[in-house]
C-alpha cells in the first residue's frame, strides 16, 4: 500500500511484506527490568523478568506532521516493513509518532517548547493532529494514542511504562549504510 504525503505528489511507499528464509513464527523473549529496577551498569538491569515482545500492528495518523487531516491507516503487521520515500515525504514522521506513542515523547525535539507547533499539521493547524498505535504482546492487544492540539501539551496515553520507555530511549539507531551492509552480506 501506499501513503499520499500532502506536500508532495510523490507517494510514501510502504513495502511489506519482504519475504524472509525464516519467518517469525512466535514471539521471541527478552529481558526487560520489573517495576523495581535498579541499575549497576549502563547495561545491566537486575532484577530482570521475561516478557514477550511487543509487535507494532498498525499506526494511524491524522493531521501529523505532513499528513492529511484525513487519517491515513499503515499496516505495520509484517515481519518486516520497509518505508520507502523521497525526502519530505513523511518517514520520519512515521518513527516520530510511534516514538511519540511508545515513549510519551519524542527525543528529537526535546529542545522545543510548543511540540504542537512541530507535530500539527502547518495546513490546517485549527484541526488536532491524532495518531493511534495498536500493538500485540503475546495474545493480549495494546493501544496507545495521542492528540495534540495548537499552543497544548500532547495529551499521550502511551503504551511503554517508564522503565520499558527508558530502554527504548537508549535503543541504537542503524544508519542506511548499516542496514545495507546487513541485507546483502
Amino acid at each position: 500500500g501506499s501513503v499520499i504525503n500532502p506536500a508532495s505528489t510523490e507517494p510514501l511507499e510502504l513495502c511489506s511484506p519482504v519475504s524472509m528464509t525464516e519467518p517469525l513464527q512466535h514471539s521471541p523473549k527478552v529481558r526487560v527490568p520489573s517495576k523495581n529496577w535498579q541499575r549497576s551498569s549502563q547495561t545491566d538491569f537486575k532484577p530482570l523478568q521475561w516478557r514477550s515482545i511487543v509487535r507494532l500492528t498498525k499506526l494511524k495518523l491524522a493531521n501529523f506532521r505532513g499528513f492529511s487531516i484525513e487519517e491515513q491507516p499503515i499496516d505495520l503487521n509484517h515481519n518486516v516493513v520497509l518505508l520507502y520515500g523521497r525526502n519530505a515525504s513523511g518517514k520520519t514522521s512515521v518513527f516520530d509518532a510511534i516514538e511519540l506513542l511508545l515513549t510519551g515523547s519524542v527525543r528529537r525535539f526535546q529542545h522545543i517548547n510548543d511540540l504542537s507547533s512541530i507535530l500539527v499539521n502547518a495546513r490546517t493547524p485549527d484541526s488536532p493532529a491524532r495518531a493511534t498505535l495498536e500493538l500485540q504482546e503475546s495474545s493480549r492487544p495494546r493501544f496507545a494514542e495521542a492528540e495534540i492540539r495548537k499552543l497544548s501539551p500532547p495529551l499521550v496515553r502511551r503504551a511503554l511504562s517508564r522503565a520499558e520507555s527508558d530502554l527504548f530511549l537508549h535503543a541504537t539507531y542503524l544508519q542506511q549504510s548499516d542496514l545495507r551492509r546487513l541485507v546483502t552480506s
